[in-house]
């Protein structure tokens, strides 16, 4: 117990299926001293059914609430019930690898100036079974620049200082992405790593918000303007372009291949190729 407390938010919503592996993954973890925090976002199936049988065998903090959305979620949890010096939140769907908290608190624990500390998911299908690496960018350096051009910090693979929070504040609730909005927010404050290691398992399926392309491209656009004056953010302009460019490929192809033409160095930014070509491009064509 010598060890500081990790609390691990797991914000659920109609995840039956996929919320028992979750937490097994968690408190199974070869590092002991954790707070689990479960709330269901007032699911419809029987995930509170399957949270409540496994709070009765491993004494976690357990919750139902009518629905009020994912960044609510997370903001209640972290201030009426989060205690650990860590944070992780990780969605109902998703699952850790069973050394991920000792290996993160370990890395974290020898280097106290950082503000987030990330590894990698292995993405995997409803069944488990893995599709590849998430994310699928080689990470060459952790700055807020870099962070800016494009996310690549998974959700499930990031472990905060507590302590952040008090500076960059909670969560934006109006915002679709909360998550790169808060890695841009530490990353203004603090400096972030990446551990070149597989820390947890990321579901891809129907029902991940990353789905709705427009809805996503419209938050990305949102939470670039934020930053449009910042003296790093040289290249605002320009990928706020970029996110509407993605928006109306989306919805007129045609309007879009006229946008490129008229902004060609839209083009030097190529960290989006490969989603503007599969805008542009029916899938079946593609191997990507």
């Amino acid at each position: 117990m010598d060890k500081p407390l990790v609390s691990v938010i797991v914000p659920c919503y109609n995840h039956e299926k996929y919320i028992e592996q979750c937490i097994l993954s968690i408190v199974n973890q070869t590092y002991t001293n954790i707070q689990l925090i479960v709330i269901d976002d007032g699911s419809k199936d029987k995930s509170f059914d399957v949270i409540s049988g496994l709070k009765n065998k491993y004494n976690f903090v357990a919750e139902k609430q009518q629905n009020i959305g994912l960044s609510k979620t997370i903001n209640k949890a972290l201030k009426q019930y989060v205690e650990g010096k860590y944070v992780i939140i990780i969605a109902s769907d998703d699952y850790m690898l069973s050394d991920r908290i000792e290996k993160q608190v370990k890395y974290f624990e020898e280097n106290q100036h950082l503000g987030f500390v990330f590894g990698k998911a292995h993405a995997v299908n409803d069944e488990g079974d893995i599709l590849g690496v998430f994310p699928n960018v080689e990470i060459q350096e952790c700055t807020f620049s870099s962070l800016m051009l494009i996310n690549y910090v998974p959700a499930p693979c990031a472990i905060i200082k507590r302590e952040v929070y008090d500076v960059v504040g909670i969560y934006d609730e109006e915002n679709y992405i909360e998550d790169w909005d808060m890695w841009l927010r530490i990353a203004d404050k603090y400096s972030f790593n990446f551990i070149n290691e597989y820390v947890a398992c990321y579901r891809t399926h129907g029902t991940n918000i990353s789905r709705n392309y427009i809805k996503m491209a419209e938050a990305k656009k949102s939470i670039l303007i934020k930053w449009r004056s910042h003296p790093l953010y040289t290249f605002a302009n320009d990928i706020i372009l970029l996110w509407e460019l993605s928006v109306m490929a989306a919805k007129d192809k045609r309007a879009a291949l006229s946008f490129i033409l008229k902004n060609y160095r839209l083009v030097k930014y190529s960290s989006y190729h490969k989603s503007l070509i599969k805008l542009f491009i029916p899938s079946k064509y593609l191997k990507l």
